[in-house]
């Protein structure tokens, strides 16, 4: 008894590591995707979109429904103005003399809705997100305002998107025990994965 009671004492906490460990992976995924489609969608459509955070999301792990995520536990869209697009399409809309709307209120028939997720409120709940932009030339990292995405090759914006995952329960904890994931946006469009080093603060890809 004693025995299966100290395996039982060793094994909950390795299985519950592994399990946020997971949740984190798959939101990492899923902000990947959704960049990818984001971008695509820009793209196709001949847009430009501006990504404006409030200053609250600055050196702070906030969930997703502050950060990435606009659609509430009602289904109600809050938020969109942390996602602005622009596009000629749009001014074919009724009762609009501009091209810009923000983008999960944007509707099919001129290209929308642009998100950063593909699919919002898919066990995220747990998920807790920093975002910086990171100046390449200065080696400084600063709040996600006006920062802007544009078609592939024409990206206005020399700097670099951060986005930072980790696990709520991790934050909680004296010595975090889970690795915190990371995504770069680089100004090409182009999105690379990697770990989050405390030590050296910066994103280190997979396979360096």
């Amino acid at each position: 008894m004693l025995i299966v009671g100290l395996t039982t004492t060793w094994a909950m906490p390795q299985f519950t590591k592994r399990l946020q460990q997971s949740e984190i992976d798959h939101y990492q995924n899923q902000v990947e995707a959704g960049f990818y489609s984001l971008r695509a969608k820009i793209g196709r459509t001949k847009s430009s979109c501006e990504i404006n955070m409030p200053a609250e999301t600055f050196n702070n792990y906030l969930p997703p429904d502050k950060t990435l995520e606009f659609t509430t536990s009602s289904g109600a869209i809050t938020n969109s103005d942390r996602l602005n697009c622009c596009n000629t399409e749009i001014l074919s809309l009724s009762n609009t003399t501009n091209p810009c709307l923000d983008g999960p209120l944007i509707p099919k028939s001129v290209g929308g809705p642009f998100r950063f997720l593909v699919t919002e409120r898919n066990g995220s709940e747990n998920i807790r997100i920093r975002l910086d932009i990171y100046d390449e030339k200065a080696k400084t990292f600063g709040p996600v305002r006006y920062h802007e995405l544009t078609p592939p090759g024409t990206t206005a914006s020399g700097s670099i998107l951060l986005v930072r995952l980790q696990h709520s329960k991790d934050l909680e904890r004296e010595r975090p025990q889970l690795i915190e994931r990371c995504l770069m946006i680089l100004p090409t469009g182009t999105i690379k994965r990697g770990n989050w080093s405390p030590t050296s603060s910066q994103c280190i890809l997979y396979g360096q």
